[in-house]
């Protein structure tokens, strides 16, 4: 009896091990996967982060006192204004000091909206945002990094307006929300009116309705790198056709309804009251 009660004992704690090992098998590879999705996500979060870091960066530069030092060398420009442009030099004016920036193959240039840029964009007045390092000890020049032109908006902008002036291959527009632009067209502007037909420059006149895509630069009111030009007013629509085909098409409309209108109560009246003599 004991042989068989200790054989029982046995058997079930052989079982007890067996649904532990279970147990903790599937607990390891659960403790896996949440290993594995705890890893992808802060991958992603590392590198949103790195995205981000430029941004971050001039943010905090964009703080009281536009100039700031950091780590010894290190430089931050915020709203410099550029006052000349030598080949890869740039020269800025900042709280009436004149500062040289240089540029080689490892400065980054993006415009307002973060787009890329390069200095052939970029035009006396525009605003600047410069990170970099001095390279003199009475900090005049500095090797830049990074360069942003928040004077250019964007490359690709669709602009509406009317044609005020015409001179060589310059248009001035005026627009209801931008006012007067300067628009500049070149041998890759196509012009072509609201049928798609190929216009030349010389069909725009001053009065016509036009549409622009090209590269605005909202500071000087200039757009630039113009892709197309398209002329609402042309081809020019005929006025007498409009006028001849209004007028046959009201008088017969008129003359119709009246007719029905008037005859069925003429009618109905006097066969409405007759004299019928009494029944004697």
């Amino acid at each position: 009896m004991k042989k068989i009660l200790i054989g029982i004992l046995f058997f079930a704690g052989l079982i007890s091990v067996t649904q532990v090992w279970a147990v903790q098998e599937s607990s390891g590879r659960d403790n896996n996967r949440i290993k594995n999705q705890i890893k992808e996500a802060v991958k992603a979060i590392k590198e949103q982060v790195k995205k981000q870091e430029e941004q971050i960066k001039e943010k905090i530069a964009t703080r009281a006192g536009d100039i700031k030092l950091f780590k010894g060398t290190k430089i931050v420009i915020t709203q410099g204004e550029l006052t000349g442009i030598n080949g890869t030099i740039l020269t800025i004016k900042k709280d009436d000091k004149s500062l040289q920036v240089l540029t080689d193959d490892k400065t980054q240039f993006r415009r307002k909206f973060w787009g890329k840029s390069e200095i052939s964009e970029f035009s006396i007045g525009d605003k600047l945002n410069v990170m970099g390092t001095w390279t003199d000890d009475t900090k005049t020049i500095i090797q830049a990094r990074f360069i942003r032109d928040i004077s250019i908006q964007m490359r690709h902008g669709v602009f509406f307006g009317e044609v005020k002036s015409i001179s060589g291959s310059t248009i001035v527009m005026s627009s209801k929300k931008r006012g007067e632009q300067t628009v500049t067209v070149d041998d890759a502007t196509k012009i072509i009116n609201r049928k798609q037909g190929v216009l030349n420059l010389s069909d725009i006149v001053p009065g016509h309705r036009i549409r622009v895509k090209g590269l605005w630069n909202s500071l000087n009111s200039v757009i630039t790198e113009v892709t197309q030009i398209k002329d609402f007013s042309l081809p020019v629509q005929p006025k007498s056709s409009v006028i001849s085909t209004i007028a046959p098409t009201v008088e017969p409309s008129a003359t119709l309804s009246a007719v029905p209108s008037v005859s069925p109560t003429s009618i109905a009246s006097p066969a409405a009251s007759p004299i019928v003599p009494p029944i004697r």
